[in-house]
């Protein structure tokens, strides 16, 4: 079943019983010379492309990548993209410029080859026009990302009055979008509102101010617009400075990049960097939908066969089995000897072992930063984590610094070399806590209103923790918090999400400290997903195919504690609706937390009955999907995962009643030949009617969902 590559138990133990002899005092222990000896590492730094892309090939004007093409001919900027054999442009991206009072017609473009390599690929494209000259230099990388440096240069003096990026998409590749959505991180708290409006059905259209990225596409393939910051953009904060809009033809995102007139003397140039990333930007993982979270020694029993499953646990600081962390979001063990007895046990269980990670957040008791703390700071003082030594400090970090990204590979390489690690987890993992440090040139622009996101870096930081730990260790699971945009998601195999919602739950209009002690008794909290957020707002966010799969964190308990305590069949209500919720998005694994947790376990339990839905599963979505409903309910979503003598229907009914249904699976059309022809509830087991032609009959509650194993 396990079709990525594990370290034998053998060779586990060792490593790990080797560590223990050898602690490794603290993660800053010096070098003889005093240096700290991560200094200038180049561990994960590369120019070969990793498995499991291909190297880029170059003809003509057209650039191969592992998922599809991109065609430059005769264009400035990328004239088509084409994801898994999918066209997404109805023409090609255009910078639309008016100078002098009149749009700018630029020349025919030229386009010329620079630096070809099997992982990068530069093409220099320049056109002309009467008074400015326009030059792209459109570099692609093994995953399709294209970064695109813009420069328009005058030729004599000029008002520049208008520069406007288009990126039109066809209709039936621009079904959704996703954006990233405002989130203070200072008073860690989500904007309502823009949660709600950050992704769902391209419908009308939307303007929104500045951010970071967009993605629009459909489930399958989709095209994301990123750029990091607003910078060479004229105004700083216009309200209207993203667009997205819908026509019978075409859909359109528009970058209004200046919208106020700036004069160019001859020889000026005005600049900008922002990039264009078809989805998906790699293949998922293999086996995917069969990891679980579980199995902590202080944890919830397992629900599904490791020797048919991926589980995994995450281990935090205070573990009572020995796996305590000794610094509060970095890796290295408080007591290796006492780590490895803890952690042969999960070995032996066949439990991969994750230590709790934070990105954008560090511990300021750590030695190093006493040495790089002024460099490394992002400029936020954090809440601080609690440790057996009491209360750490935590403060924001400036991931771009090369060295804070030197340590954190070196880090993680060395956890893996020395206690044979399975994974990574960060916490705050995604590109929302920006620099504030005013002693840093990012933390700087934030003065000035300018919004800064430190993609590139963060990408870059990514690509070498993957090449260092999945070259080492094949199979290493790489997990991440937070709003991941496409252009970093390619070096990330898991995405946790969800925990936002805790914000949109809290219906009392109070602060959650506030509703505690005002409203003691009653649910001032609603974690109703199903009438929280419409469906295709999770396909948005949960559904689409990037390259990392997702990991569900339930907020059903998160707050309003008491209540919840006296109420228990309002927990294992609302958990069956976000598990209905989830199923239509294919979300297969959920954290055990915040929830009815044995609703999730016999879940989880009653769908690895059908068989472990790994890569030899075919999956069919609600939106492309065999199965047909009588009658006809509004609300309902049938899921779809069939082997050659088997399937299983999940049906998400997230209407306002109760649906009683006769279902046709269409098998037959499948080449799907059950051996017993039944069908039975998955969750309570019990046999459920089915016709001689294979259809079957099952009532679904309203806000719930139904689990049918057909064999």
């Amino acid at each position: 079943m396990h079709t990525r590559s594990r370290l034998p138990l053998a060779t586990i133990l060792v490593a790990v019983l080797s560590a223990a002899g050898c602690r490794h005092g603290a993660i800053g222990a010096d070098a003889p010379q005093g240096r700290f000896p991560w200094v200038g590492n180049r561990i994960g730094i590369s120019d070969q492309v990793p498995a499991p892309w291909t190297a880029l090939k170059l003809s003509g004007s057209v650039v191969e990548y592992w998922g599809g093409r991109i065609d430059f001919t005769d264009s400035s900027l990328p004239r088509q993209f084409t994801s898994r054999g999918t066209d997404l442009l109805s023409r090609p991206v255009a910078l639309n410029v008016r100078a002098g009072g009149q749009p700018v017609a630029f020349g025919a473009a030229s386009v010329q080859p620079g630096a070809v390599t099997p992982a990068s690929v530069k093409l220099t494209t320049t056109a002309s026009a009467p008074k400015l000259n326009l030059q792209c230099d459109n570099t692609v990388d093994f995953d399709g990302m294209v970064r695109i440096d813009v420069a328009v240069t005058a030729k004599e003096a000029v008002r520049l009055e208008s520069a406007t990026l288009e990126v039109p998409l066809r209709p039936e590749a621009a079904e959704l979008y996703r954006r990233f959505y405002i989130y203070d991180f200072d008073a860690m708290k989500v904007d309502r509102q823009d949660l709600q409006r950050a992704g769902g059905a391209i419908q009308t259209g939307w303007e929104i101010p500045f951010c970071p990225y967009v993605w629009v596409g459909a489930p399958e393939a989709g095209l994301e617009w990123f750029c990091e910051s607003d910078r060479a953009w004229r105004p700083w904060g216009a309200p209207n400075a993203l667009a997205l809009a819908r026509t019978p033809k075409e859909v359109v995102l528009q970058a209004r990049m200046i919208t106020q007139p700036q004069a160019l003397k001859r020889g000026d140039t005005w600049q900008v960097t922002f990039g264009l990333s078809p989805t998906p930007s790699r293949p998922r993982i293999p086996d995917w939908r069969t990891y679980r979270w579980g199995g902590r020694t202080d944890g919830p029993p397992i629900e599904v066969d490791p020797a048919t499953h991926h589980v995994f646990a995450i281990f935090w600081i205070n573990d009572p089995a020995g796996l305590s962390l000794a610094n509060p979001g970095m890796p290295w063990p408080e007591d290796p000897t006492a780590f490895a007895t803890g952690r042969a046990e999960l070995a032996r269980r066949k439990i991969l072992y994750i230590p709790y990670g934070s990105l954008f957040k560090i511990d300021t008791t750590i030695p190093e930063w006493a040495a790089y703390g002024s460099e490394w700071s992002g400029g936020r003082t954090l809440s601080g984590w609690r440790s057996r030594r009491g209360e750490s400090e935590g403060s924001s970090v400036d991931i771009a610094v090369p060295s804070y990204q030197d340590f954190l590979v070196y880090t993680y390489a060395e956890m893996l070399r020395q206690y044979a690690i399975d994974g990574l987890y960060f916490d705050f993992g995604a590109p929302g806590l920006n620099p504030i440090n005013p002693s840093r040139p990012e933390g700087r622009l934030a003065d000035q209103g300018i919004y800064y996101a430190p993609l590139f870096a963060l990408r870059d930081l990514y690509k070498r923790l993957y090449v260092a730990t999945e070259g080492a260790k094949p199979g290493f699971l790489t997990i991440v918090h937070g709003m991941l945009p496409a252009m970093c998601g390619s070096f990330v195999d898991m995405n946790v999400q969800g925990e936002g919602l805790q914000d949109l739950f809290n219906t009392s209009g109070l602060a959650p400290g506030q509703a505690a002690r005002q409203m003691s008794g009653q649910r001032w909290y609603t974690p109703d997903y199903i009438d929280a957020l419409p469906a295709e707002w999770y396909v948005a966010e949960w559904a689409r195919d990037v390259a990392e799969f997702p990991l569900l964190i339930p907020e059903i308990t998160k707050q309003n504690k008491p209540y919840f305590q006296a109420h228990p069949e309002e927990v294992e209500a609302y958990t069956r609706g976000m598990v209905a919720v989830a199923a239509l998005c294919d979300i297969q694994a959920t954290w055990l937390t915040n929830a009815d947790n044995d609703l999730l376990q016999r879940y989880s339990a009653a769908k690895a009955r059908f068989a472990p839905l790994g890569d030899d599963c075919t999956f069919h979505p609600f939106w492309k999907t065999p199965v047909r409903i009588d009658p006809q309910t509004p609300g309902v979503y049938p899921t779809l995962y069939t082997l050659p003598d088997r399937a299983l229907l999940i049906l998400s009914n997230l209407g306002k009643a109760p649906a009683k249904l006769t279902v046709d699976p269409g098998l037959a059309g499948l080449g799907v030949k059950t051996t017993r022809n039944s069908a039975t509830d998955a969750m309570t087991n019990t046999p459920l009617p089915l016709t001689p032609d294979g259809k079957v009959s099952v009532t679904v509650p309203t806000k719930d969902f139904a689990l049918v194993l057909l064999n």
